[in-house]
């Protein structure tokens, strides 16, 4: 009778192996197989990944935001309204003011759009630019991580450049900080736990 739930057991083990970090490498490539080192790789990767890396330049950013459509009068009267029932979230108050400033070439985040439309956009792009004997080439950018390195004085700059009122950029700090700290309280309270579970 025990020699079923014994292979069970090994099987759970060796599958359980396979959800561990063995190894990562360092910085410099070299591999590193030891808990404390793996957990402290993670971490300054983790810490160099979310470093700061802003600079203020008014004119580089000037000059990046030059024409940028803005909101309306009308619509910052909206935003600063209290908030309904029905939005329970500034985003979904901001998502009815999307297509004011975000251009139409944008599909993500703004309702209504899809990325059928820019890929139709791109297809008819190129048929046309062959039909008249262009040379037309594409190039795609994604930037990595991108909402997660946006540095939020860059954020809050861009909204006011956006027409955005300062209330309604006032409410959205509130939330981002209000989260940012129950994330740090949390990551606070895993790292003790599994610091507790390791003395164990």
């Amino acid at each position: 009778m025990d020699s079923p739930t014994k292979y069970f057991f090994s099987l759970e083990k060796k599958n359980g192996q396979g959800r561990l970090i063995h190894a990562l490498r360092s910085a410099g490539g070299q591999q590193l197989t030891g808990n404390s080192q793996i957990r402290q790789r993670a971490v300054d990767f983790y810490c160099d990944l979310f470093t700061s890396e802003y600079t203020e330049d008014d004119g580089g950013f000037n000059l990046f935001c030059r024409g940028l459509p803005t909101v309306s009068e009308e619509t910052n009267k909206e935003l600063d309204g209290p908030l309904t029932e029905e939005e329970l979230a500034l985003s979904s108050r901001l998502r009815k003011v999307m297509d004011q400033v975000v251009d139409r070439t944008q599909t993500y985040c703004v309702p209504g759009r899809s990325i059928v439309d820019n890929v139709s956009l791109i297809r008819d792009i190129l048929e046309v630019s062959g039909s008249l004997g262009f040379n037309t080439g594409l190039v795609s950018l994604d930037q990595e991580k991108a909402f997660d390195r946006v540095e939020h004085r860059y954020l809050w700059k861009v909204l006011e450049r956006f027409g955005l009122s300062p209330g309604f950029i006032a409410k959205i700090k509130i939330y981002f900080y209000f989260f940012r700290e129950l994330k740090k309280r949390f990551c606070e309270e895993v790292v003790n736990s599994s610091s507790r579970a390791l003395q164990v």
